[in-house]
């Protein structure tokens, strides 16, 4: 057997958890069917991470990183504040549609920080920092040097429009509504854009 570099062996491990972790919950995703999945022995996991708490910290820090690379994609891809946000939110749901697990992981940790009186600051900075880094993204589109309070409330709404059709999404595993749900969100997102600069 080709051995596996460490990194790449502690990644292998955080995808199969943050998996683990959308199917079952936080609770249920116990370093045992971790590594049953990721063919990882208990030893392995223990040595890589610590602790079971190290392993979520590190999925947790690992669904950040998805959706920072989504966010810098939809930077690139689009054109203008409107166009960064469409490419956002459909990025977002083709990922959806491709690895709802992925997308129930996140809510999973999300609430696992927010049960937890001494974590639920990370659920606080981590929307914090989404919204930041959104209405950045969209200042950058607008090619604007400085935030301005339409970026801030048009960012907002991009995360919360996004957040809805997904846990929507969750719940349902629908494609065919997600679908709509997408269609429907870029009309209002559009309508919102087109208000913000005609104000």
């Amino acid at each position: 057997m080709a051995h596996i570099p460490a990194a790449e062996r502690r990644r292998q491990i955080v995808e199969v958890a943050a998996r683990v972790i959308g199917r079952e919950g936080v609770a249920k995703a116990t370093t045992r069917r971790i590594g049953a999945e990721a063919k990882a022995n208990i030893g392995t996991i223990h040595y890589t991470f610590g602790s079971k708490e190290d392993l979520i910290e590190a999925t947790f820090a690992y669904c950040w990183d998805i959706a920072s690379e989504i966010i810098d994609e939809a930077v690139k891809a689009g054109e203008g504040t409107n166009g960064t946000a469409r490419e956002l939110v459909t990025r977002y749901v083709d990922l959806a549609i491709a690895d709802p697990d992925i997308i129930a992981a996140q809510y999973q940790l999300l609430n696992w920080a927010l049960a937890d009186e001494n974590r639920k600051h990370q659920a606080v900075n981590l929307m914090r920092q989404l919204d930041e880094v959104v209405q950045k993204a969209l200042q950058q589109a607008d090619g604007a040097d400085e935030m301005t309070p339409t970026h801030e409330r048009l960012g907002r709404l991009v995360v919360s429009m996004l957040d809805g059709i997904l846990l929507r999404f969750v719940v349902t595993r629908s494609e065919e509504d997600i679908r709509v749900d997408l269609e429907t969100t870029i009309e209002l997102m559009e309508s919102a854009f087109a208000r913000a600069a005609s104000a």
